[in-house]
Formats: structure tokens, C-alpha cells, sequence
């Protein structure tokens, strides 16, 4: 670690906690969530990975101030994004941000496919894997499908695009 990570956990191991001890133990993670601005699936994925508590301590919720303040910036995002050095991956992460987990194997499934996929076999498989009914599965199997066809035409197009010789573009 260099010197200026020492300095900041020092500042954050001395500055006073936003809230007092008494007060800290009973809060729920919810409440935390709401209190920062984060959502609460946020904050779990953030004590998965062990980088705070299940009941946060005076340094977690420091942190969690801290982070707050740069969580949803534009910059800050944009800068996250261009770790991912995988155009593909960048493009595969935005796409499948707001899916579901039966709608990201389905998109998946028909985007790596070379075969037809009949839409009762897929809903099959929502069904065995996520437990959902085919009745609702069948719906959101064909939105994903669509999906998934346009993603690849636009693909197939823009691979065409890119071997034309420049004289043959205009």
C-alpha cells in the first residue's frame, strides 16, 4: 500500500461515525441502505464480498458515507466500465443489467446457439431451472428471443460493414 491509503485509513479510523454506537446495532440493512442512497441488494453483495459487515460497524458505515458520495456518479461509472477491457463484456454487462436470472438464460441461450430453439423446449428449461410456469415463461421467452435475433442481425451487420473496402461503403 502507498502512503496515501495509509493516510485515508487513518482519516477514516478517527473521523466520527455518522450516526452513534447505540444507534448502530440497531439499524437493519435496509435502513442503512436507505440512510446512503444505496438499494439493499447493493449492500449485500458488499458483505458477500466482506467488505463490510451484516451489522455494520462504525467503520463500515464511515465507508459507506465515503462511497455514497461517488456510488453513482457518471464519471466514476464510466471509469469502472473501462476496467472491463472486453468491449464484448462491457456490451453483454449493460444489455443484461435490469434481466432477470430466467431472462438472462434465455437471452443467453438463443444468442449461443447455432440451431433452432423451439420456444416449448426453452420454457422446459425455465421451468425445470427457475420454476416458473410455462404460462408466464412463454411471454418473456419470445420478448427474449426477439431480443436476442436483433442483437445478433445487428452483429452480422456490423461484421459485414467492417470487411467492405472503404470505396465500397459510399
Amino acid at each position: 500500500m502507498g502512503r496515501g491509503w495509509k493516510r485515508a485509513e487513518t482519516l477514516l479510523r478517527h473521523r466520527a461515525s455518522p450516526l452513534p454506537d447505540s444507534q448502530l446495532k440497531k439499524m437493519t440493512q435496509e435502513e442503512v441502505a436507505k440512510q446512503f442512497g444505496f438499494t439493499a441488494k447493493s449492500l449485500r453483495l458488499l458483505v458477500r464480498l466482506k467488505v463490510i459487515h451484516i451489522i455494520p460497524t462504525e467503520q463500515d458505515m464511515s465507508f459507506l458515507s465515503l462511497l455514497s458520495r461517488i456510488w453513482k456518479e457518471k464519471a466514476w461509472l464510466k471509469e469502472s466500465l473501462r476496467q472491463i477491457r472486453s468491449k464484448a463484456r462491457r456490451e453483454k454487462l449493460v444489455r443484461e443489467l435490469e434481466l432477470t436470472k430466467p431472462e438472462r438464460y434465455v437471452l443467453n441461450r438463443y444468442l449461443n446457439t447455432e440451431k433452432r430453439l423451439s420456444v416449448h423446449k426453452v420454457a422446459g428449461e425455465v421451468a425445470h431451472y427457475y420454476g416458473m410456469p410455462k404460462s408466464v415463461a412463454i411471454p418473456m421467452i419470445r420478448k427474449m428471443r426477439a431480443r436476442a435475433y436483433t442483437a445478433k442481425h445487428r452483429r452480422e451487420a456490423g461484421k459485414g460493414i467492417a470487411r467492405q473496402e472503404p470505396s465500397q461503403m459510399l
